[in-house]
Order: C-alpha cells, then sequence, then structure tokens
C-alpha cells in the first residue's frame, strides 16, 4: 500500500507541477481539452465524462493516442511506465496484457493496455459529480460509505481508497479534506 500511495503522490505533484503553469478555473467549469492538429484527433472536454478517470482503465494505448494524439512524453516510476501529455492532466500507466508480471519496456505499444491512470488536475471528474477539487464528505456521499483516512508518514499527507465497479480509487487528501489527486487502478492491481 505504501508503494502504490507513494507512486500516487510522486505522480500527482508532478502532474500539478504540469498543471501550475495554466491560469486556475472554477471547479466545474475547467474544461481541459486537446488541442492538438493532428489529423482525426478527439477534441473533447475529459473533465466532463461522467465515467471520469476509471472510463480510461482497461483501454489500450491506441484508444489513448487515436484520443490525445501522438505527442506523448514516456516516464518511469518504480519500474512502470507512464504516458503523459503537456496539455492534459493525465498520467497513463501501460503493459502488455499477456505478460502482466513480466517486466516493463518503454516504448508503447498500441496493444499495450492501461491498467492505472492518475491525475492532479483541479476539476478532473473521478466519476459522477466527485472532481479532484470536491471535499472528502461529497465523495463519501456518493459511494455511500465512511472511508478510512490514511496517514502516509512518508510522503507526509492524508489518502482513503475504496472499490468501485472491480475499480480501485485511492484519493489524496489536503489538510481540510479535499481531494487534491486520485489514482485508479483495475482488479489485477489490488
Amino acid at each position: 500500500m505504501k508503494k502504490t500511495v507513494a507512486v500516487l503522490l510522486v505522480v500527482a505533484l508532478a502532474i500539478i507541477c504540469f498543471g501550475c503553469s495554466k491560469a486556475p478555473t472554477p471547479l466545474g467549469e475547467a474544461d481541459v481539452t486537446d488541442n492538438t492538429t493532428v489529423a482525426e484527433v478527439e477534441t473533447t472536454s475529459v473533465t466532463q465524462d461522467p465515467s471520469g478517470l476509471a472510463s480510461f482503465v482497461g483501454k489500450t494505448v491506441k484508444d489513448i493516442t487515436d484520443r490525445f494524439g501522438m505527442n506523448y512524453t514516456v516516464e518511469s516510476y518504480s519500474g512502470g511506465y507512464y504516458i503523459s501529455y503537456d496539455n492534459q492532466p493525465f498520467a497513463f500507466f501501460f503493459r502488455d496484457p499477456e505478460n502482466i508480471d513480466g517486466a516493463m519496456y518503454a516504448e508503447p505499444r498500441p496493444s499495450d493496455e492501461i491498467y492505472i491512470v492518475m491525475s492532479g488536475g483541479m476539476g478532473v471528474t473521478i466519476f459522477g459529480d466527485i472532481r479532484i477539487g470536491s471535499k472528502l464528505a461529497d465523495l463519501e456521499a456518493f459511494v455511500g460509505e465512511t472511508l478510512e483516512i490514511e496517514f502516509n508518514e512518508m510522503e507526509g499527507d492524508y489518502y482513503a481508497s475504496f472499490i468501485r465497479d472491480d475499480i480501485k480509487f485511492v484519493v489524496t487528501l489536503d489538510d481540510n479534506n479535499l481531494i487534491t489527486s486520485c489514482e485508479v487502478r483495475d482488479r489485477a492491481e489490488f
């Protein structure tokens, strides 16, 4: 669990840092769009997707590049690799679906699956009306349960986790119990 939280925190901080160069927008009005000019690439407001971050889990690298384009970078963290875009608040961790326990590699292939998605982008939909920037109490009301808040002494922050529809959600919280980032992962990664 500590490793998962550490990965979430490092990636979330990196994503937040990339997002700091943009002017903040009010919660609910964020419009994170892909403005690339690559032919046939969808231009969409991904923050408004009611399925939220979990909608990317199980997609392929090709699905991601078809939607957001080929202008991505590949970063590594703790033995895994992820795709990120300068103009999107996501980290898409990928792996070979035929060799999920095997060695990771730095070059994504179109058939690789997305198995973890992280974001620290203010206003990004976690699911439903719950977004990064929402209160933990709103999340608890939405999922219908009180979530246990845990403290990561190594990172110095709080987090809570829950499972919904075979997807594990881990949200990082600030001192006011506002959600500052979210990680979603598929069942094989619990």
